[in-house]
């Protein structure tokens, strides 16, 4: 009689994360996640197509956790401006910080995306900057941006801050979210009346 299989394709693209992580895309093989989830190559190919599909598959895990939060904004009002900003910010830590695993391949692996992938996430990364100019721009409406500020500057400048967190957060080190939120929301009185 069979084993029965407590694998799923998320288990197999968490193993395979954790490999291209400690080894790279290049250096970790199909045989190689198969042994580390313990199952056979041809069980690994019954649930994947592909080392490249896997690849794909966590970068597409960033780009729908993420998304599944990005929501139109409220009303710009100056009291639910500052909910708004801290729902944004929560949402971003929480995921680099959840998914940094998965933020760091996307960063150390760009350039082994497929060109399908890399073209949604260059898509999708314009989206998440869009959508922060949009939160700028009703603080600017509320005058509490200077009108002169370049508001997809400020963007393109506090969101890769924002990402970076899968470079340095530790879930066990001095910051934990709350006070990496509030850190953000320092950097940002720079320009923000917050």
């Amino acid at each position: 009689m069979a084993r029965p299989r407590s694998t799923n394709v998320e288990a197999i693209i968490d193993t395979a994360a954790q490999l291209f992580l400690a080894h790279g895309f290049h250096n970790t093989s199909v045989e190689d996640v198969a042994v580390a989830v313990g199952i056979s190559k041809p069980t690994v190919y019954s649930y994947v197509t592909s080392k490249q599909w896997l690849l794909d598959q966590i970068i597409a895990r960033v780009i729908n956790d993420l998304g599944s939060v990005m929501k139109p904004w409220g009303p710009a009002e100056p009291d639910t401006l500052t909910d708004q900003l801290d729902e944004y910010l929560d949402a971003h830590i929480r995921h680099a910080t959840n998914l940094r695993v998965f933020y760091r391949i996307l960063y150390s692996e760009e350039t082994e995306m497929s060109p399908h992938m890399r073209e949604q996430w260059r898509a999708f990364a314009s989206e998440v900057t869009d959508h922060f100019v949009s939160l700028l721009r009703m603080y600017q409406d509320t005058e509490q941006i200077g009108r002169d500020e370049d508001l997809l500057a400020i963007a393109n400048m506090f969101i890769p801050m924002l990402v970076s967190l899968h470079r340095w957060y530790r879930p066990d080190g001095p910051a934990d979210p709350d006070t990496i939120r509030e850190l953000a929301k320092r950097f940002l009185r720079g320009v923000v009346d917050l």
